[in-house]
């Protein structure tokens, strides 16, 4: 959260760019990570070292994700009700490899490695909203709208007028995924 509030600042107040990728990148990390880490302080056995549940969230969290995306390909019709029809399997895919490469005997090591692939999807899971629904179509205005009138008056203007839009739709997608991530996906 201190890192959040930092790229906020940067951003903000010192208007650098970047604050914006990082408060995706860190917005989207908090919740799943905190809750991992509970997770792995409650593995009463201690079997599993961090770096591997660390290993587990990054590799696992984007093998389940693609995991996803390949299964979504079969989809024929429906709206967002229908995604945990995919992404649950995609999931547990996921979490099988592991179980299996890591030969995880007891049930707090296999809750540990499930939680560890669902907090890594949940994470680059809320990278891709935050950046395909709410950055990329603002970039692309933006690009728009230098290009209609290239000066650097027009350019300034259109850059704090995205901020501003960003913050506003931005941080609302990342605080509804966030919550969403405590009872959801982890």
């Amino acid at each position: 959260l201190i890192l959040c509030a930092l790229c906020y600042f940067m951003t903000n107040v010192q208007h650098h760019p970047g604050g914006i990728f990082l408060l995706i990148l860190f917005g989207s990390l908090v919740v799943p990570l905190s809750v991992l880490i509970f997770y792995w302080e409650i593995n009463i056995p201690r079997d599993i070292p961090f770096y591997r549940v660390m290993l587990v969230f990054f590799i696992g969290g984007m093998l389940s994700l693609i995991f996803a995306l390949v299964l979504f390909t079969f989809r024929t019709s429906g709206g967002a009700w229908i995604a945990p029809l995919f992404e649950e399997p995609a999931k547990a895919l996921a979490l099988a490899v592991f179980i299996y490469w890591f030969d995880i005997r007891y049930i707090f090591g296999g809750l540990l490695i499930g939680a560890a692939v669902g907090a890594g999807f949940a994470a680059f899971e809320d990278i891709s909203y935050a950046t395909s629904n709410v950055l990329f179509p603002l970039l692309v205005n933006v690009i728009k709208a230098i290009l209609v009138n290239p000066s650097v008056d027009t350019a300034i203007q259109v850059l704090e007028a995205f901020n501003k839009v960003f913050y506003e739709q931005g941080t609302e997608v990342l605080i509804l995924r966030a919550f969403g991530t405590l009872c959801g996906h982890v």
